[in-house]
């Protein structure tokens, strides 16, 4: 009986010491349970902020180079929801919703949610929210860039120079900077023919193979290297001013002559066979409909004026004609295509053209032997004739007002779970 009394004190004793450590560790417990529910719940948190930060960046790329008009709603609202967001290996993180408001304008304003699922219907939301503004861009930084290839059917050639020190290939002002590149990942997309020698490098699209993309035939010859671009060009929409004064109908007869010393916006700029005209001032010039110049005729941009000519509808300059930069600076002849220009620019001109030329959804042919000097941007270039662009590196500099938008002010709301 002593035996089993003792034993009997032993248990009890130990169920004593262990209801005191329970008691003692309850709260430690307790506490290490909700110090993991609020590291849950702060990761989470952090998850649906990155979410939102997603959304904002997702509607910025929209703006600049998608088309916001295909999101729900109008030209007050724009919305887009992204439901089960996963990361690339296929794992769901959560929904994103986003808003743009006034995403026609030149300040849109952005919101996104990003939200994923906590305790029972319960969720974590955050929310973003971003102001814009409009920014300049610089377009210019190859010696010739078609966003879906460059098809030479003749030899082609670049190089490059800078204005700023003169005149092309004058005390030595010739460089090897005349690089040209696309976006596009296509097998050919660049296809050079015919001896063309490119002095400069030549880029393909991000994440391709430039062996592939770029093509040399017969004697062709790239004398720098061919390279993937680092990043896919952007090339932002351009917005015509609407404030210019409406003119109507510009129109020369066969051999008229005019002068233009004032900005406008026309329906149709017309010259025909033969007719001139003189632009006297720093003007802009918005052609809603056709610009067309026919055999002999002549646009004269005197050395002290410069002009910017924005088109909506078609562009084509015939055999004999000219547009003479008489300054001989690219900078003062700039041709901008709107997003409604997606006609063919059609170069029939023999004379050397000083500009640089921005038109991201239209096409580009050279129909007779050309040099320009300065740059060229477009949707597709194509050669039947030879010409050979001498870039000029000064335009690098040169900015470009359109649909590219910076963040001006950035605010993260409230937290909810």
């Amino acid at each position: 009986m002593g035996k089993d009394k003792e034993k009997g004190s032993v248990l009890a004793f130990s169920v004593i010491v262990l209801t005191i450590l329970v008691l003692f560790a309850a709260p430690f417990l307790f506490q290490l349970s909700s110090e993991r529910r609020n590291t849950d719940r702060s990761y989470q948190s952090i998850a649906a902020l990155s979410l939102a930060e997603a959304g904002i960046e997702r509607a910025i790329w929209e703006l600049n180079h998608g088309n916001i008009l295909t999101w729900t709603g109008d030209d007050t609202l724009r919305t887009l929801n992204i439901s089960s967001f996963q990361t690339s290996d296929g794992r769901v993180i959560g929904d994103i919703s986003i808003r743009i408001e006034n995403p026609l304008g030149d300040n849109p304003v952005i919101e996104a949610t990003g939200s994923l699922p906590y305790l029972g219907s319960l969720e974590i939301a955050r929310t973003t929210r971003v102001n814009l503004e409009s920014k300049g861009f610089s377009p210019f930084e190859y010696a010739a860039f078609g966003d879906e290839g460059i098809n030479t059917n003749v030899d082609t050639d670049t190089n490059s120079y800078d204005s700023r020190l003169g005149d092309y290939n004058v005390n030595g002002n010739l460089g090897s900077q005349g690089n040209i590149g696309t976006n596009s990942v296509s097998n050919g997309a660049i296809n050079l023919n015919d001896d063309s020698e490119i002095s400069g490098d030549a880029y393909s699209g991000l994440g391709s193979d430039p062996s592939q993309v770029i093509v040399l035939n017969d004697t062709s010859e790239i004398y720098k290297q061919q390279l993937t671009l680092a990043h896919q060009k952007n090339l932002p929409s351009v917005i015509a001013p609407e404030d210019l004064p409406f003119r109507g109908l510009y129109f020369l007869t066969d051999g008229a002559e005019g002068t233009i010393n004032e900005s406008g916006r026309y329906t149709s700029f017309l010259l025909l066979n033969s007719a001139q005209t003189t632009i006297t001032a720093d003007i802009t010039l918005y052609i809603t409909g056709q610009f067309l110049m026919t055999n002999n005729t002549t646009l004269y941009i005197a050395p002290g004026a410069s002009v910017k000519i924005y088109l909506d509808d078609s562009f084509e300059i015939s055999t004999g004609s000219m547009m003479q930069n008489q300054s001989k600076n690219p900078s003062r002849v700039q041709i901008l295509g709107t997003d409604s220009f997606t006609d063919t620019m059609y170069w029939g001109s023999e004379s050397s053209f000083y500009g640089a030329i921005y038109v991201p959804r239209a096409n580009v042919n050279y129909a007779t032997p050309h040099d320009l000097y300065g740059s060229l941007v477009a949707k597709k270039l194509i050669s039947n004739a030879h010409y050979d662009i001498h870039y000029d590196v000064a335009l690098s500099d040169l900015e470009l007002t359109g649909r590219a938008f910076a963040v001006k002010s950035w605010q993260e709301k409230r937290s909810s779970f």
